[in-house]
């Protein structure tokens, strides 16, 4: 039991680490693509590391000493760890993090400095377990040990977002990874007491993993057979194929769908879900008629997900279940290949050091080959016909009745593979990727319009284009903002993070100064100042500036400059697609807008998102004692996209005008303000939720809740004023329950 304990442990802490490292150094260091990279590269380079370790250590040290020296490396771990709790109060978050802005040697070197050594020792734990088991264990299997392991790896990739994410501080999960390592380290320690002379596992194996493969039998025993020359260049290929199919389908359906995290852990849930049911070896998964099972669910998903339309109203549910059971079954066929051609028990090490390979190397093609390669998830294609080529192979190696259907099924699989990338390549307009994700110009008529796949990003109406268009016409919230200044200001300073098509620069009159924030360089390539493409920045009447970075950081390193832009108005619109940086939505962020913004300044948060993310603004607003309006435009047709727009301030007088008041749906402040109108919107107390912290926030608490518009909406509803009643407009509330 020990062995099988030792196995979860070390793979949940795993998991755990990871995101931990992700959500510590973001506000530091940005959403970038660089950063993104650098973490992925990171992560894969400590798993390879650590299972290079493994096979070292199994390979050169003998075997009472292995114990040992995996324990010493443990327990250096913790030292380093013990001494930065001393030194700054954490045992993994420094006092002195980088300040924001630091290039990626800085992010490198603080990612092996705070977490290297640890996470070399948790990857090294799978393998080392599993040999230290086989030669206590004479005749047994060690692989059920590996299902165990990759128990351990979903128990923290769903406790983290789930649990220690929502309840915990980063401090408090820093401390809990510490309290965990120890004990991981003192069951270590617990099997090397219990290894003395004489114990089994102080023996030598002499077992040839070259020339053996082994075949578990339903008692637990195992069976060795002549192994393949090319075993080692399969186990590398079926585990890069199934890290593809996997990468490739998660990347289909965030961009199809949504960039929430559920639909990011959905598919690694089932992936690993395929290693445990594989690795268990109750049923034999990877042997007779169940490849040709996999195969055809394979090819059958396949095409559900390839052939969901967007003007189908089952299209989501086509893509969950499609994309779902394409990972899950290409997993299964890869991963049960991969379990058939294992080797004997002293070769396990050398095993998982390819298996890892291959894992990286699939990660690479997809993460890093892809975006330069394809302008479109062509990847997706390739790996649908990377999973046929080892359903082949299993045919191949299976013969008879058995590998004919397998065969036929893996033929599915290639016309499904070759089906995809063919629907693919049939997309209109001009595609372009990036790390960031694949953006598309399309024109219809007089209409260039640029999109994510997913979210419209903005559009030009080429023969009117001093139009703003979409989100930002003169309803919406930012067009209200910006004519309310307009008529108390002759000349403003306007800030925007996120570019997009850059319609908000048509309110520039002569002597404005607007500046962008822009994090992705291909828009700035396509709407930029120089762009020839979208030209609203080019032919503006205001005078243009565009920051190419991560808008939070790039605020701050101005700050840290000295460079307080004093805005009138700062537009946040960073939440308009359906992914959401959390950075930008803290009390910190909040307080750096604020910093830049004029005393009599409007900070405009662009709230328009599947993700209630206006409960989270609302709840910054009122930890930092600010008037807010939330304004609707409902007016939606080819022009006109229904927005959502928080317009907050430190000066309620601001918000008390027909301008903002003829799109109020609700008002939120510190204390109870008059309006002047009594044609403005009614309004509702509103139930702000606690604020988001850099140190304390949770994205999948998002996707329990409702937005905040919708709990409006409810009340109004029933709360409707008789005609002889006074008009609810001419009093907005302050932050209170709905009820």
């Amino acid at each position: 039991m020990i062995y099988r304990l030792l196995s979860f442990l070390g793979a949940f802490i795993l998991f755990l680490f990871e995101p931990f490292l992700g959500k510590v150094l973001t506000p530091s260091f940005g959403g970038g693509a660089s950063v993104w990279l650098i973490c992925m590269l990171f992560f894969q380079a400590v798993l390879l590391g650590g299972y290079a370790y493994a096979h070292a250590l199994g390979q050169r040290v003998e075997s009472k000493r292995q114990l040992t020296w995996h324990g010493a490396l443990l327990l250096m771990a913790l030292a380093l760890m013990g001494w930065a709790w001393l030194r700054h109060g954490n045992p993994l978050i420094s006092d002195v993090l980088p300040e924001p802005g630091q290039g990626v040697a800085t992010l490198l070197w603080t990612l092996v400095g705070t977490a290297g050594l640890p996470m070399i020792a948790l990857a090294a734990t799978s393998p080392l377990v599993q040999l230290w088991y086989v030669r206590s264990h004479q005749g047994h299997t060690p692989y059920r040990l590996y299902a165990w392991s990759n128990a351990g790896s979903l128990g923290g990739l769903l406790a983290y977002p789930f649990a220690a994410e929502p309840l915990l501080s980063t401090p408090i999960q820093g401390i809990l990874i510490f309290l965990l390592m120890m004990l991981f380290t003192l069951g270590i320690w617990t099997l090397h007491r219990g290894s003395g002379e004489g114990s089994p596992l102080s023996q030598p194996d002499t077992t040839s993993a070259l020339d053996e493969v082994q075949t578990a039998t339903d008692d637990g025993q195992t069976t060795c057979k002549p192994a393949s020359p090319f075993a080692p260049w399969l186990w590398v290929l079926a585990s890069a194929v199934g890290s593809m199919i996997l990468m490739a389908s998660t990347n289909k359906m965030t961009m199809e769908i949504a960039a929430i995290p559920l639909l990011w852990i959905l598919p690694l849930v089932l992936y690993l879900g395929t290693f445990i049911l594989i690795f268990d070896a109750k049923w034999e998964l990877g042997r007779g008629w169940w490849p040709s099972l996999w195969l055809g669910l394979f090819a059958a998903s396949a095409y559900l997900f390839i052939v969901a339309q967007p003007d189908s109203k089952h299209q989501v549910l086509m893509l969950l279940v499609g994309g779902s059971f394409t990972t899950f079954a290409g997993c299964m066929v890869c991963h049960g290949f991969l379990f058939e051609l294992r080797p004997a028990p002293s070769g396990l090490t050398r095993f998982y050091l390819l298996i890892a390979t291959g894992g990286v190397l699939g990660g690479l093609c997809v993460a890093l080959a892809a975006p330069f390669a394809f302008d479109r998830i062509y990847e997706f294609g390739y790996a649908m016909l990377g999973v046929a080529v080892i359903g082949i192979l299993s045919a191949l190696r299976l013969g008879g009745k058995k590998g004919n259907l397998a065969a036929v099924s893996a033929l599915a699989g290639i016309m499904a593979g070759g089906f995809s990338l063919w629907q693919e390549g049939r997309g209109s307009g001009i595609y372009m990727r990036n790390f960031y994700g694949i953006i598309r110009v399309i024109r219809v008529k007089n209409l260039l319009e640029l999109t994510n796949l997913k979210t419209r990003h903005g559009m030009v109406d080429l023969k009117n284009p001093e139009n703003p268009l979409a989100y930002y016409t003169p309803d919406s919230g930012i067009g209200r903002a910006l004519e309310l200044m307009m008529s108390l200001k002759q000349q403003m300073k306007v800030g925007v993070v996120g570019l997009g098509v850059g319609s908000v620069v048509n309110y520039g009159r002569k002597g404005d100064q607007y500046v962008f924030y822009e994090i992705n360089p291909l828009v700035v390539d396509i709407a930029g100042p120089e762009s020839k493409v979208f030209r609203l920045l080019r032919n503006s009447k205001a005078s243009v500036e565009v920051v190419e970075g991560d808008g939070r950081v790039c605020l701050e390193q101005e700050l840290r400059q000295g460079r307080a832009r004093n805005f009138d108005v700062l537009m946040i619109d960073a939440f308009s697609g359906d992914s959401v940086p959390w950075h930008l939505l803290t009390v910190e962020a909040f307080q750096t807008y604020l910093r830049h913004l004029a005393p009599d300044g409007m900070l405009v948060l662009h709230v328009s998102n599947p993700l209630p993310v206006d409960r989270i603004t609302l709840g910054s607003a009122k930890a930092l004692n600010l008037y807010g309006a939330y304004m609707l435009n409902l007016k939606v047709d080819q022009l006109h996209s229904e927005s959502d727009y928080i317009v907050l301030t430190r000066d309620a007088a601001l918000l008390n005008t027909p301008i903002i008041h003829q799109r109020l749906v609700a008002g939120v402040g510190p204390k109870i303000y008059r309006g002047e109108s009594e044609s403005s919107a009614r309004v509702a107390f509103l139930n702000a939720d606690k604020p988001w912290h850099d140190d304390r926030n949770s994205l999948s608490q998002l996707l329990f809740k409702q937005s905040a518009l919708k709990e409006i909406t409810r009340w109004n509803v029933g709360h409707k004023p008789s005609p002889e009643a006074p008009s609810a407009s001419s009093s907005l509330p302050q932050h209170g329950p709905s009820r």
